[in-house]
């Protein structure tokens, strides 16, 4: 049986149009290591592949944005002006009882204004965080899910 379901972890701010905003939370936020993330679900009784899990990332060459998919284990280094970004992790792995996991995570950064159509200024709602996607295949597949909810949770909540 296959399960899937999403965790948002996200807060909203009403906030007066162009003003800067700090993410709540972020894949990327400092002192949030990728390797931390994976040593906590295997604690957890998920064992993440690193070699079948990939990454998204945006580049810009010649002054243009592109993005790719590319192995989970690929090291960037000395890039210069590509300005990479890691824009989501696809990671992949099993549970204890040999289910298949698939674990989506990507920042959430949402502005809705709230100014009529043509007029400049007002408020905007601006929703920061992270969005997990879980897939998980096997007898145990909603408590594996609720698991993975929970140790997100501690992992990335400020």
């Amino acid at each position: 049986m296959e399960t899937t379901d999403t965790l948002e972890i996200t807060r909203s701010y009403n906030l007066p149009a162009g003003s800067p905003v700090t993410p709540y939370t972020s894949i990327n936020a400092s002192g949030k290591d990728l390797d931390e993330l994976i040593y906590s679900l295997g604690k957890g009784g998920i064992s993440i592949k690193t070699e079948d899990s990939e990454e998204k990332v945006t580049y810009f060459i010649i002054g243009e944005r592109r993005e790719s998919m590319v192995p989970l284990l690929t090291a960037f280094k000395d890039c210069g002006d590509l300005r990479i970004k890691v824009m989501s992790y696809i990671l992949r792995g099993d549970n204890l009882e040999g289910g298949r996991i698939t674990l989506t995570l990507e920042d959430c950064c949402k502005r809705e204004s709230n100014a009529p159509p043509g007029t400049r200024g007002g408020t905007v709602k601006v929703t920061t965080g992270i969005v997990a996607n879980i897939e998980c295949e096997g007898e145990n597949s909603i408590q594996v899910i609720q698991s993975i909810k929970e140790l997100l949770k501690s992992f990335y909540v400020p």
